[in-house]
C-alpha cells in the first residue's frame, strides 16, 4: 500500500512538472510575439529587467515555478548559508525551449554584470561592487545575421518593453494555469519543501547566501 501511495505522489508530480512546463512556454512564446524587438531578461533578480517580474508572479510564485518545472533549479548543500541550502541552476534551457516549440525564438547565455545592479532596492541606493555570473534569457525574433549584446542591453538601462493589453492579458494566463499547480509546494506543512521554496525564493532575490552558481 505505501509503495503504491509513493507511486501515485511521483505520478502526480509528474503530470504536475509537464503541466507547469507547458504553461511556462506558452507564457515565453506569447511573450516573444508581443515584444516588438528582442530583448534579454535576467532570469534571477525581483527587479524591472527580470523575468519574474516581467511574468508578474511574486518571488515565491516565480521561486515554486522553477521547483515544480524540474530540472531549472536544483537545491543543494552548501554549509556556509544560513539553512544550509544553496541553489544551482542547470544548463537545460534550450531542452526545454525546444520542448515547448519556441527555439526559434528564445536562447540563454551566461553575462558577468554588477550584482547590484538586479536587486530590489531603493532609490537611490548604490549598486556596489560585487560582480557574478548570471543568466539572461533573450526572448523575440533576431533578423537574420542580428546580434543584441546582453551585457551592452543591460548596462544601458534598456528598459523593457512597455505593458500592453495582450502582455497583461499573457500574464494572467500564466497565473490562472498555474496557481492551483503551485498552490502545494506554497503552502506546505512540510519543513524541507518549506526550506527548499525558501531557498529558492533567496536566490531568485540574488542573497549572497545561496549563490552556488548563476
Amino acid at each position: 500500500m505505501v509503495s503504491k501511495a509513493i507511486t501515485e505522489k511521483k505520478r502526480l508530480a509528474t503530470v504536475r512538472q509537464a503541466l507547469v512546463r507547458t504553461a511556462f512556454g506558452i507564457f515565453l512564446s506569447a511573450l516573444a510575439t508581443i515584444i516588438s524587438d528582442p530583448y534579454w531578461y535576467t532570469i534571477r533578480g525581483d527587479c524591472e529587467f527580470g523575468l519574474c517580474l516581467m511574468s508578474m508572479l511574486t518571488p515565491e510564485e516565480y521561486a515554486a515555478l522553477l521547483l515544480i518545472g524540474g530540472r531549472f533549479v536544483r537545491v543543494v548543500k552548501k554549509d556556509n548559508s544560513a539553512s544550509g541550502l544553496g541553489i544551482k541552476s542547470l544548463s537545460v534551457w534550450d531542452e526545454f525551449f525546444e520542448s515547448v516549440g519556441i527555439k526559434d525564438v528564445a536562447e540563454v547565455t551566461d553575462i558577468r554584470v554588477k550584482a547590484g545592479a538586479f536587486k530590489h532596492r531603493k532609490a537611490g541606493t548604490k549598486i556596489g561592487e560585487e560582480r557574478m555570473d548570471l543568466k539572461v534569457l533573450r526572448l523575440g525574433r533576431c533578423e537574420e545575421g542580428e546580434s543584441i549584446d546582453a551585457c551592452l542591453q543591460l548596462a544601458d538601462g534598456i528598459d523593457p518593453p512597455p505593458t500592453s493589453a495582450k502582455l497583461r492579458s499573457a500574464q494572467r494566463a500564466l497565473h490562472r494555469r498555474i496557481k492551483h499547480l503551485i498552490h502545494p509546494i506554497l503552502h506546505s506543512k512540510e519543513d524541507e519543501v518549506r526550506q527548499q521554496l525558501e531557498a529558492v525564493v533567496e536566490w531568485v532575490r540574488m542573497k549572497a547566501s545561496t549563490m552556488v552558481d548563476s
